[in-house]
């Protein structure tokens, strides 16, 4: 079907010789038919935060966290989103309610989520979502001995 209203599309426009309607032509049924110039059809979002080791214990300012992977979940999947150098999320993700999971370092090491931590957040469309996330300090989360 395509291909049939492009062929006669552009006959149509070959015998009148006006290539510049030609060309409108064909860039509106591609923007019609690809949502906007190949934008995703998928409704996207943004989540965005710091992520903190804070300081409950220790009375310390909290230290921004980096590398540190964080589980979501996410309809019937879990995401994993990793804070980068600067302890930042910045995040495009699809439309939806997530749940934090989990989260650990690089190494394998499982960390605690902070006692008032939010544990779920709802993405919506076109949106930036603020979300920091404060995790208690491999030294806080381990047992006392």
């Amino acid at each position: 079907m395509l291909v049939r209203f492009l062929i006669k599309t552009t006959m149509l426009y070959q015998k009148r010789k006006n290539r510049g309607q030609l060309i409108l032509a064909v860039l509106f049924f591609l923007a019609v038919s690809t949502n906007g110039f190949g934008q995703d059809k998928k409704k996207t979002g943004y989540l965005y935060g710091d992520v903190v080791f804070s300081a409950e214990r220790r009375g310390d300012p909290a230290k921004l966290a980096s590398g540190i992977i964080i589980r979501f979940k996410y309809k019937s999947s879990e995401i994993d989103i990793v804070s980068n150098e600067a302890g930042l999320l910045d995040e495009r993700l699809p439309v939806g309610k997530y749940t934090l999971v989990s989260a650990r370092t690089a190494e394998g090491v499982s960390l605690s989520f902070a006692v008032d931590q939010y544990k779920c957040i709802t993405i919506r469309s076109g949106k930036r979502h603020e979300f920091d996330i404060a995790l208690l300090s491999p030294e806080e989360h381990k047992p006392p001995t």
